[in-house]
């Protein structure tokens, strides 16, 4: 990404031009010139120092724009880049410890003892929904091959906030009717990009009973 700006610095005129393969390049012109001189990076700069220090806040404030730019387009290709943003805190695979927090966490997913209250099972390649502990409130079973969820499926986990199920094979027919109906704290469902014809039945009522 190329970036220009201008500046005066004392009898100089400073020609900014950008931020290029991880360096920041400028030119010196002085008006007797006809052009600017060859690029050299900012640290070749001897001036005074008023004009060093509005050279180095340029230099921050360009940077900050690189930064925002690019994590606004991860965001914008990937609706959920926030949950990579969460792992690189230190939820990643390598990073992720045993559970040992009473040994319920099913066998194919993680559990880190970090974060005891989430369950991740996404791009496991599963075909079921597996057993959810009770302290559980963020389920990620996202990316796997999941083609239905039975009533019961997570009546053992009632506090259930995210439950996130978005693309896998979830077919209408195979979705019971009561399989929400007893997380009354639910509060985000994600199933898009599966082979839905249909919303689901979601019920949250105080007697946690569908009709």
């Amino acid at each position: 990404m190329i970036m220009a700006a201008l500046e005066f610095c004392g009898d100089h005129m400073v020609f900014f031009k950008g931020v290029e393969g991880g360096r920041y390049l400028q030119s010196l012109w002085h008006p007797a010139h006809s052009s600017p001189s060859e690029p050299r990076t900012a640290t070749g700069i001897k001036k005074g120092l008023p004009c060093r220090t509005a050279t180095t806040m340029r230099l921050a404030l360009l940077l900050l724009v690189a930064a925002l730019f690019q994590l606004a387009l991860c965001q914008r290709q990937d609706p959920f880049f926030w949950l990579s943003a969460l792992r690189s805190r230190g939820y990643t695979y390598g990073s992720l410890q045993a559970d040992t927090t009473g040994g319920d966490c099913p066998i194919e997913c993680d559990c880190p003892p970090s974060f005891p209250i989430a369950m991740y099972c996404d791009s496991r390649n599963m075909q079921q929904v597996p057993y959810v502990p009770s302290r559980m409130k963020y389920l990620y079973l996202q990316h796997n091959e999941i083609t239905g969820i039975p009533d019961g499926a997570f009546d053992n986990a009632t506090g259930l906030v995210w439950v996130m199920m978005h693309q896998n094979k979830l077919s209408s027919d195979k979705i019971g009717k009561k399989v929400f109906a007893k997380l009354k704290s639910l509060d985000r469902l994600y199933l898009h990009h599966n082979e839905l014809t249909r919303v689901p039945p979601i019920c949250q009522s105080p007697s946690g009973i569908c009709a």
